[in-house]
């Protein structure tokens, strides 16, 4: 949803969602409508899915009263260099997480009135502290808050926007207008972030049917079922980002292309009208490619600040085969871990690579 409730994803619609303040003394629950607020919405869903972070059958006050607990370090099982460019300067003394706790950061971030009481509050029941209870709003204005930082605004494209004609090849001038002309791709990839899911407008203007697969097996958007309606993505820095659609069928930017060049794999009543065979030859889509490259933004390729990051460990499939997998002795399969080494504020020594290493320009 565009605008955050403070609770969960579901903005406006959950009209039962209230968070707590201070109100003349005393603890009141409260009903906050955040605009353009959906990083925040977004960010708040993951946490309590029972298929992406698995909390199921808890709250977010949950997850605020064992983050908020005596002794618990933020990012503590995490390196992080003296270097992060938002984070050095609060590096704990072990090198790993940060010397100040959640509470400190809340403290310093949020106003007093969503934290400063010691009068409990009830949820369900079960009693918790007013940060505690406030912990989903702390949390997603602080992720929306950071990612608003990630702002990708000084790749080829930019500087051609910004009147630099030779920012961009030949080729990719020639892409451009392909992407502007026959191709048709800006009608829903337009405006200088490359979606038109970013550029306001319904729903109805953001999430289309492009014809990935066939609508049973893909149901599409959870606000309309069915129909296999997926959000327009942003197109800056594609190059880096295969493979590519929801489902990770197409492993480059040409065989994207080519994708859309045939009018899509599984047409249906609901696949919108722009999605028809285009009639490109392959210098046109060649040229095509070449254009999408020139939205990279060489910061993103090198991890450089605001890019820069701590370690992270991310899942990495399961140990087994086509038979079976090995059991992490609780009836559920083992999870390999894969080490996303820290950045600091300067960079990667080599760049991000492209998915399976592949050149973009592969059919």
């Amino acid at each position: 949803m565009n605008d955050f409730n403070g609770v969960n994803p579901n903005g406006e619609q959950d009209a039962n969602a209230r968070v707590f303040k201070v109100v003349n003394g005393r603890v009141s629950p409260v009903k906050v409508s955040i605009r353009n607020g959906s990083l925040a919405s977004q960010a708040v869903g993951p946490p309590l899915s029972n298929f992406e972070m698995s909390c199921t059958n808890r709250r977010f006050a949950n997850i605020g009263e064992k983050l908020l607990g005596d002794g618990v370090i933020p990012l503590g099982k995490q390196k992080v260099f003296t270097q992060d460019s938002v984070l050095g300067a609060l590096v704990h003394p072990s090198g790993k997480g940060l010397r100040d706790s959640y509470s400190t950061l809340i403290q310093q971030a949020f106003r007093s009135q969503f934290w400063g009481s010691p009068q409990l509050v009830t949820i369900d029941n079960d009693q918790f502290t007013l940060m505690e209870a406030n912990f989903s709003l702390f949390f997603g204005l602080a992720v929306q808050l950071y990612e608003a930082t990630l702002i990708s605004d000084q790749a080829p494209l930019d500087r051609f926007l910004a009147g630099k004609s030779s920012a961009l090849t030949a080729q990719q001038k020639l892409g451009k207008q392909v992407f502007e002309g026959q191709a048709r791709c800006d009608q829903c990839h337009g405006g200088t972030l490359l979606a038109s899911a970013k550029n306001g407008g319904s729903r109805v203007d953001r999430f289309f049917n492009i014809a990935v697969r066939p609508n049973s097996e893909d149901a599409g958007d959870a606000l309309d079922p069915g129909k296999g309606l997926f959000k327009v993505s942003i197109l800056r820095n594609i190059e880096l980002t295969g493979p590519y659609f929801h489902n990770g069928g197409q492993a480059t930017l040409r065989q994207v292309v080519d994708f859309y060049n045939r009018g899509g794999d599984f047409p249906s009543k609901f696949t919108d009208s722009a999605i028809r065979p285009l009639g490109l030859n392959d210098d046109q889509k060649d040229a095509l490619v070449a254009f999408l490259l020139a939205a990279t933004d060489e910061r993103v390729r090198f991890e450089k600040a605001p890019f820069d990051h701590p370690q992270l460990f991310v899942p990495d499939g399961h140990p087994g085969d086509e038979f079976g997998v090995t059991d992490n002795g609780n009836g559920e399969a083992m999870t390999t871990l894969r080490e996303i080494p820290a950045v600091g504020a300067g960079g990667l020594g080599s760049p991000i690579r492209t998915f399976l290493n592949l050149s973009p320009f592969q059919p």
